[in-house]
């Protein structure tokens, strides 16, 4: 953005990095805006990983197409803060959901502005635009990650390369919930005390978490002597369910690592009601 508060295109920013279209006079100005661009927030760019590049690979392709979507953030009234909601209780379910569309599209042409290209597709979503999809040259990317008005760049396709299969998923946080039964030597009626554990690991997958989460479990089954003369086990019955929590790492100030869903008839102690009933 220059001086005068208009959004300048990412393709003039990009010329202007290259020192060829910066005349002498206006080198402190360019030196400035150079040193606020790198100061500002620069967004990820997904899927580098699956051609096995880096940003700095990606650069030395030159001017290989590159199939990219670039998305817009979410709409604040999607995760309002606790002002925006109680303005948003005042309004009804559909005039909402109208100033999310609003806003998607008001932003949405705000990135259209700053890319300043053509021969791009909509993303559309809810009857509402979300980005875009458009190819650029591939040591031209990087210039984007200063978007002022985009939350995502992921890479679709990288002309001439395929993404590489044998590239290995990053180690993920899974909670495993299993069942262990006690179980008393040579009892056949009667009450059988039961265990549910849930148990973490690290895993690239929801399989590996299964499969290194039941060696661990069958580990320890081990027998011991009772006072009776009798053996008694913790015995591994099955694994109930398997869920990747949202977190990938413990905090400190507590980290939820299992939930699960379940339905009920609503109760009149469990409503939510608010000043004007939703509509349908």
């Amino acid at each position: 953005m220059d001086r005068r508060g208009k959004e300048k295109p990412v393709e003039l920013l990009t010329r202007a990095s290259s020192g060829s279209l910066i005349a002498p006079a206006d080198a402190q100005r360019s030196a400035e805006r150079a040193i606020h661009m790198k100061r500002k927030r620069r967004i990820s760019i997904f899927g580098l990983a699956a051609y096995g590049l880096t940003e700095s690979k990606l650069r030395t392709l030159g001017s290989r197409p590159v199939q990219i979507e670039i998305d817009i953030p979410i709409s604040p009234y999607v995760y309002p803060s606790p002002a925006l909601f109680r303005k948003l209780l005042s309004l009804s379910p559909s005039d909402r959901r109208e100033k999310v569309r609003q806003w998607r599209i008001a932003k949405h042409r705000r990135l259209l502005k700053e890319l300043s290209c053509e021969g791009h597709k909509v993303v559309m979503f809810n009857r509402a635009p979300i980005g875009v999809l458009l190819s650029v040259r591939a040591d031209a990317l990087h210039a984007l990650r200063t978007l002022r008005h985009a939350e995502s760049i992921r890479i679709e396709s990288i002309s001439g390369l395929k993404p590489r299969r044998d590239s290995k998923e990053p180690a993920r946080m899974y909670s495993v919930k299993a069942r262990f039964i006690f179980q008393t030597e040579g009892q056949t009626h009667g009450m059988q005390l039961t265990e549910d554990r849930i148990f973490v690991l690290s895993a690239r997958s929801e399989a590996e978490a299964k499969r290194n989460a039941t060696k661990v479990f069958r580990q320890e089954g081990s027998p011991s002597l009772t006072m009776s003369g009798h053996f008694h086990r913790w015995h591994f019955d099955r694994i109930l369910d398997t869920c990747e929590p949202i977190e990938t790492r413990f905090n400190p100030m507590g980290t939820e690592i299992y939930y699960e869903y379940h339905n009920r008839r609503v109760r009149r102690s469990s409503q939510w009601l608010t000043k004007q009933p939703p509509n349908q």
